[in-house]
């Protein structure tokens, strides 16, 4: 079984004009007493923090205008995954035990946000974690154990804070299936960089 990165294309741009604090502060009352709505938000994918409890009703968006001239199916944005409907009903069934799927719109376009919430455990004996005056503060060669993973079609690593997406060779036959464009499947699991 082969690993993969899981990147946007390269000059591509995310799917959505996502106003972040704007969002924050929607979600600010919704959350639990004396939780940071930044840190929630700054914790989402490290913290594995659900977000669709919190969900504003009604909340849609703007493609961005450099997404539309493409035309892509997937966005890789910061760790979420936005999908248009042709996208998610391909990939749902894959997707689903993974994480949560938030149903929203964009110009009056349906399109699924997917938020991941599944880790893959990473093989510390082969890992190369960065460290600065004693902490960690990056990872720049990432393993992962094989036996945790194998059932896992799309993961993300702790080491990397939960932003960076991996997939299995069942992720990356369902894009390649069903002809979804917007992602760039990697074999090199280090480079941080599309194509």
């Amino acid at each position: 079984m082969t690993l993969y990165s899981l990147k946007a294309v390269t000059y591509s741009y995310d799917m959505l004009d996502w106003d972040i604090l704007g969002f924050i502060k929607l979600i600010a009352p919704t959350l639990p007493e004396g939780e940071n709505p930044y840190a929630f938000y700054l914790g989402i994918h490290s913290q594995n923090h659900s977000i669709l409890p919190y969900w504003p009703e009604g909340y849609e968006f703007s493609f961005l205008p450099g997404y539309l001239k493409k035309n892509y199916d997937v966005s890789i944005m910061d760790g979420f995954i936005g999908l248009r409907m042709k996208a998610y009903n391909a990939l749902k069934d894959i997707l689903e035990p993974l994480g949560e799927f938030i149903e929203t719109k964009a110009d009056g376009e349906p399109i699924v946000i997917f938020n991941l919430l599944t880790f893959g455990q990473e093989d510390l004996d082969k890992c190369e974690i960065e460290y600065f005056e004693g902490n960690p503060v990056g990872c720049s060669k990432v393993q992962f154990v094989m036996d945790d993973v194998k059932n896992k079609p799309v993961f993300k690593s702790k080491l990397h804070g939960g932003s960076r997406l991996f997939c299995t060779d069942v992720f990356k036959q369902a894009v390649e299936d069903n002809g979804l464009t917007g992602l760039y499947i990697d074999e090199d699991l280090d480079n941080i960089f599309a194509n």
